[in-house]
């Protein structure tokens, strides 16, 4: 479970969240989304402990960040972006280390098949495409078992079977009891696959079912005011 409480986020003198008092349960894929620039990442940044709030404080699975760190950052697995692995290395070396640095039971070999990365898991990264560093990327996830998953824009560079593929994947991690959270610009991906849809908005996070239409409630919420188009 996430706990946030009376959590204000800044990004220098800009304020992302005035205060937010909600919690999430385990289970559940979770849609975060909102225009460039409205603080998606820096969110997730605070959820991971990378980012300080500037004020209140967010608890997950009744462990606090600042007391309890070590135990609080074994529960989350994030990681911003594909320039974040190592050129170098092949995806197969970074799930194998992924796999021993947590402790997981999971089979990278398994990952493999389910992503359908047997053709270029002995490549190193720097040869690789977007679309198979975001494969490896998301890979690393499911073999770290940890039980917050939190992800920024993982569906770029995907193309349709594989936006297939890695939405029955995560599927399968929730199931597995995990809690995901990603930010997308996709709305109708994002209506596809998630039980709740997080909205950033005027300093507030605004919290929807996915009952609604994802894309009238953005349009609602951005769209209304005087925005200029590019």
């Amino acid at each position: 479970m996430i706990e946030f409480m009376d959590l204000k986020i800044s990004f220098g003198k800009k304020i992302i969240v005035k205060e937010m008092n909600d919690q999430f349960s385990e289970n559940k894929i979770i849609g975060l989304v909102a225009p460039n620039g409205t603080g998606k990442t820096t969110l997730l940044r605070t959820l991971a402990g990378i980012k300080k709030p500037a004020d209140g404080y967010v608890k997950i699975n009744g462990l606090d960040f600042y007391s309890e760190r070590e135990e609080y950052l074994k529960q989350i697995f994030f990681l911003e972006n594909s320039d974040q692995l190592y050129a170098n290395l092949t995806a197969q070396d970074h799930f194998n280390f992924t796999k021993c640095a947590w402790h997981s039971s999971v089979d990278p070999n398994a990952i493999i098949r389910m992503l359908k990365m047997d053709s270029y898991k002995n490549i190193p990264i720097r040869k690789l495409s977007l679309g198979m560093k975001q494969h490896v990327l998301i890979g690393m996830y499911a073999i770290s078992d940890a039980p917050i998953l939190l992800l920024d824009e993982p569906m770029n560079g995907l193309d349709p079977t594989s936006l297939r593929i890695v939405n029955n994947l995560l599927r399968s991690i929730k199931e597995n009891g995990k809690t995901i959270i990603f930010s997308s610009h996709d709305l109708t991906n994002v209506h596809t696959i998630c039980d709740e849809v997080l909205f950033l908005h005027a300093q507030k996070v605004i919290i929807v079912g996915n009952t609604l239409d994802i894309q009238q409630s953005y349009d609602e919420l951005y769209l209304s005011e005087d925005v200029i188009l590019p």
